[in-house]
């Protein structure tokens, strides 16, 4: 009797820790997520963890079908016959349109392998970076299919102090380079490099492979950290480039002081760049400084100096710059408490915070029509600035608030 109370319990637990997880959308629990004689997904140990990094809907409504086969790797890898650029897309991407009989590689919708990534940053994936980057690079190597139809990949590595010696051992940006070098239609790339020590150190070694192998991207969007210039070698079509930020944010000192101005001259080599973001950089007053100098400079000459050298990207359409608190405009960003805004006094200090903000955001709108009249607007943080004139023909620049609705913008309305 007892024993029948605990496997009803455990069948019970099993099956609402299920259902949780797929009402979440967990992304690490979706496959499988309890063993078949529980009802869960079948489990599928043959299909190459790259593709079950991918999370696809499709393969966990095709588990059971997968999972009795002897080779499921073959069936998802292996390159169409048909000629897909002159099928129908819609019957391609849904997996109708063929004639098949049972589950087949035809079956296999069209934007199966769109997104792909080697990760093991993400919620409970426990594997060793650079052990992690060489398996998945393998597999998807050994997968035509998947080459041919990725579309964008995401690149996020975590180095830490388990693996010993932090920079890449010589065959991962070898592979790197290899495999990238095949995804002959990709359009974009993430690439997050988290090496504990030095990442700059480590992005050299891929660089070298890139240029090495002569890899030239197709990526037309680009993100990632300024350590990472050697992508802008290898995609040169870029078109859109999003500055990320690593979890400690770009370094102010030491050995790359000043490395704006390095990055900077790599950027300028995108011709066909029109859309920029910056807002994961933390701007400050020596970013185009090689050396560090110790004098304190003025607050808007800084940030003016800063977009003044984004003139070197004479195509330049759309820029995304930081929050007001980060563009180095004599803003903190107030207490990072939120005890501080309790009471009327946390009220009065909210407001403050906010009109100095929109202070702050509309000195910087102010900059970069000065230094680029060629665009349109400007975002900073999550608020755009339409750059436009009024019926006398003066430049005004339009804002959430302005018209007005200062108070409705303070107030989230």
């Amino acid at each position: 009797m007892k024993s029948t109370s605990t496997l009803s319990l455990f069948f019970v637990t099993a099956v609402l820790f299920q259902g949780l997880a797929a009402a979440w959308n967990f992304p690490s629990l979706q496959f499988p997520l309890v063993p078949t004689w529980l009802g869960g997904s079948p489990p599928t140990p043959n299909v190459p963890k790259f593709v079950l990094d991918a999370q696809h809907p499709w393969l966990e409504a095709h588990a059971g079908e997968l999972a009795a086969l002897d080779d499921p790797t073959s069936l998802l890898c292996t390159p169409l016959k048909v000629d897909i650029a002159s099928s129908d897309p819609k019957s391609i991407e849904c997996g109708h349109g063929f004639e098949s009989r049972g589950l087949s590689g035809e079956d296999v919708p069209g934007d199966f392998f769109k997104r792909l990534e080697i990760d093991n940053n993400r919620y409970r994936i426990d594997r060793l970076g650079w052990d992690n980057a060489r398996q998945r690079l393998l597999e998807m190597r050994d997968c035509p299919r998947a080459l041919d139809e990725v579309r964008e990949l995401k690149v996020d590595i975590w180095v830490d102090k388990r693996e010993g010696e932090t920079t890449p051992p010589p065959d991962v940006p070898q592979l790197f380079a290899q495999v990238l070098g095949s995804m002959a239609n990709l359009e974009k790339i993430d690439w997050r490099l988290r090496e504990y020590k030095d990442d700059y150190e480590a992005n050299l070694a891929f660089g070298e492979a890139f240029l090495g192998e002569g890899v030239r991207l197709s990526a037309a969007e680009v993100t990632a950290n300024m350590y990472a210039t050697w992508l802008f070698d290898a995609a040169p079509s870029a078109r859109v480039l999003e500055v990320g930020r690593e979890y400690w944010g770009f370094p102010k000192g030491g050995k790359h002081h000043g490395y704006f101005k390095t990055w900077l001259r790599a950027a300028s080599k995108l011709k066909e760049l029109r859309g920029l973001n910056l807002g994961g950089v933390q701007w400050a007053a020596d970013m185009t400084e090689r050396e560090h100098t110790g004098s304190v400079l003025d607050e808007t000459d800084a940030s003016q100096r800063v977009v003044r050298a984004l003139v070197a990207m004479p195509k330049l359409e759309k820029l995304h710059l930081p929050v007001s608190w980060e563009l180095d405009l004599g803003l903190d960003g107030g207490p990072l408490c939120g005890n501080m805004f309790d009471g009327e006094d946390g009220e009065r200090l909210r407001i403050q915070m906010a009109m100095e903000s929109i202070e702050a955001m509309e000195r910087a709108g102010g900059i970069v029509r000065a230094e680029l009249p060629g665009l349109k607007g400007v975002q900073v943080g999550n608020s755009y600035g339409n750059f436009t004139t009024d019926g006398e023909g003066r430049n005004v620049t339009v804002w959430p608030w302005s018209g007005g609705r200062v108070e409705e913008w303070i107030n989230g309305d």
